[in-house]
């Protein structure tokens, strides 16, 4: 995935997401079996509107090629985005530090996507951003964030995070279970960089 700078998206609805936002798909298959479903056909129709002619596969063919333990119908492969950091400069980002588990960093994107936080920044030990797992876990987010893989390396490693977030030109929060204050009673800044991790 890292070398050839392509990766997966699997099932209708996330395919569906990513044509919706205009985003564009490399190839495509979709399981012989599933032609005459009617979110599958439609969304055949709109990667055809793109150019893309789907590859037809055998049911057992695509359960090899997915990653699913459930097969997906529908599987595109697509170019993961280019995250900019510069344009998360001075506006409200979630900053990720080491968050390791797939569920959570795309559960916390699909909750970006819903709150209105374009920017995503992931640190060292974080989860890979554009992992079929963390894909599937986000329901279709990705195609609306700004996803931003951050590597400190040079040894830096997570020493090097808080340099990232100063350089975003906002107030840094994070959460903790011995804080002195409640979230609630607490004067919140905006823009911000939630930090979790």
């Amino acid at each position: 995935r890292v070398q050839a700078g392509r990766t997966l998206i699997e099932g209708d609805h996330l395919i569906g997401s990513w044509l919706g936002h205009g985003l564009p798909v490399v190839s495509c298959a979709v399981d012989a079996a599933a032609l005459e479903l009617p979110a599958i056909a439609a969304a055949i129709a709109r990667l055809r509107l793109g150019g893309i002619e789907p590859l037809v596969l055998a049911s057992a063919l695509m359960r090899q090629v997915s990653a699913l333990d459930s097969p997906a119908k529908l599987i595109a492969e697509i170019e993961p985005c280019a995250g900019d950091l510069g344009q998360a400069r001075g506006e409200d980002a979630v900053v990720l530090d080491a968050v390791q588990d797939p569920g959570n960093v795309g559960a916390i994107l699909r909750t970006c996507a819903a709150a209105g936080i374009r920017h995503v920044i992931a640190g060292p030990g974080s989860a890979a951003l554009w992992s079929p797992k963390v894909i599937r876990a986000a329901m279709g987010a990705h195609a609306v964030l700004n996803l931003i893989s951050v590597d400190t390396g040079g040894g830096g490693g997570v020493e090097g995070l808080p340099a990232v977030i100063a350089g975003l030109g906002v107030p840094a929060l994070g959460t903790s279970p011995h804080a002195r204050a409640s979230l609630h009673d607490t004067a919140l800044a905006q823009p911000c960089a939630w930090v979790f991790g």
